[in-house]
């Protein structure tokens, strides 16, 4: 890897910028390959932490593609493989880089994407969770709160529970309430599906939809038994199988108790 930049740092100004971008596109195929590989000879399952971090790092880098990988889908390759290498401070020092969410990406029931950093804090978290990794889970969201986040979590947490302030659920709480539901027990699973309840309308506009159903049907199946549909089961297995080599609903029915009660716990134990 070292060697390949070397080289074509030392020819970058003899050749054309779409040749020198096909060429580091051509990079990460390799070291996508180098990753599978690993996952399928190595003792470590979805390939080895420093290939993750390898090709995490270098994707990062990279322009924006043709119109099957426009920058998000970059940047969320490098936040996935950083997260598989177990580097979650790396993510939060990629997503500290990024615009802060706008009015309009803040007002209840937008229609926009979300800002990015706030798409990819959840996503990343997501994963994390689904792959049962709660240890960096925690670091991550932590780091963000204590890096990103500019807002206090007070404010974010009253205004989570309050639908008549005019502004969308934070994705830090509901990171927050994530990972406190996920650390209890099965009995938790009713928590779960009002969690994801209450922020169905920020999920359906954000990037990566069906790795978003992916994740949160994982996670119920693993921590709360919910079982899944036999065809997004099937889904499911295949998609956290390609980890290795892979290159508007309503808003919730009022404020639960139990749920506000999980994120107190939650914000005590960040």
């Amino acid at each position: 890897h070292t060697a390949y930049q070397t080289a074509l740092a030392s020819q970058k100004d003899a050749m054309t910028e779409t040749e020198y971008n096909r060429l580091e596109r051509l990079e990460r195929e390799y070291l996508r390959k180098a990753v599978s590989w690993s996952n399928d000879l190595g003792t470590i399952r979805f390939g080895h932490f420093k290939l993750h971090k390898l090709l995490g790092e270098h994707s990062w880098t990279l322009p924006e593609g043709d119109e099957e990988e426009d920058k998000f889908s970059i940047m969320f390759d490098s936040c996935q493989h950083m997260c598989l290498a177990e580097e979650p401070l790396q993510v939060v020092e990629w997503l500290a880089t990024l615009d802060r969410p706008n009015r309009q990406q803040t007002k209840f029931a937008h229609k926009c994407s979300p800002a990015d950093a706030d798409s990819l804090l959840t996503l990343s978290l997501l994963l994390l969770c689904a792959l049962e990794n709660l240890r960096d889970a925690s670091i991550l969201l932590k780091a963000y709160i204590d890096k990103v986040e500019t807002r206090t979590m007070d404010e974010l947490t009253t205004s989570y529970m309050k639908k008549d302030d005019g502004k969308a659920p934070a994705h830090v709480v509901f990171g927050a309430m994530l990972l406190r539901i996920c650390e209890k027990d099965p009995r938790t699973g009713p928590l779960f599906t009002w969690l994801l309840k209450s922020f169905k309308k920020e999920m359906d506009v954000m990037p990566k939809p069906n790795l978003i159903q992916g994740y949160t049907t994982k996670i119920g199946k693993v921590y709360f038994d919910i079982q899944p549909p036999p065809s997004m089961l099937s889904m499911m297995e295949n998609m956290m199988g390609m980890m290795g080599g892979m290159g508007g609903g309503g808003a919730p029915g009022g404020i639960n108790p139990a749920m506000m009660q999980a994120l107190a716990a939650a914000q005590g134990g960040m």
